[in-house]
């Protein structure tokens, strides 16, 4: 059982974002040929959609960002958010939403 403790020990002393990294390149290295292409284009796919919101995102104050990222890991509902980014979000939403109706017209 020690000797297991020993093992790890270095792991859990790197930055979790590389702990992430290692685990995914260990994962992608054990995928078929099929499966290799497939998490590329999955991968690919997911950039740009990454891409495209933080093209969304970049009107946005500090504050109205700061409170996004809140809402998406807390209970909106206990978020105390001032007026003025509280209208800017939901002018912000608006304006998506008829972009996003645009488009599919």
């Amino acid at each position: 059982m020690e000797e297991r403790q020993k093992d790890t020990y270095p792991f859990k002393l790197m930055p979790l974002s590389f702990q992430l990294l290692l685990i995914q390149t260990l994962a992608v290295s054990l995928l078929t040929a099929k499966q290799l292409e497939e998490y590329n284009r999955w991968a690919t796919k997911r950039r740009y959609v990454l891409k495209a919101r933080e093209h969304e995102l970049r009107h946005l104050s500090s504050d109205a960002k700061r409170t996004l990222r809140r809402m998406s890991t807390r209970d909106a509902a206990k978020l105390s958010v001032p007026p003025a980014v509280k209208r800017e979000l939901r002018d912000f939403v608006a304006a998506f939403n008829r972009r996003r109706i645009k488009a599919v017209r």
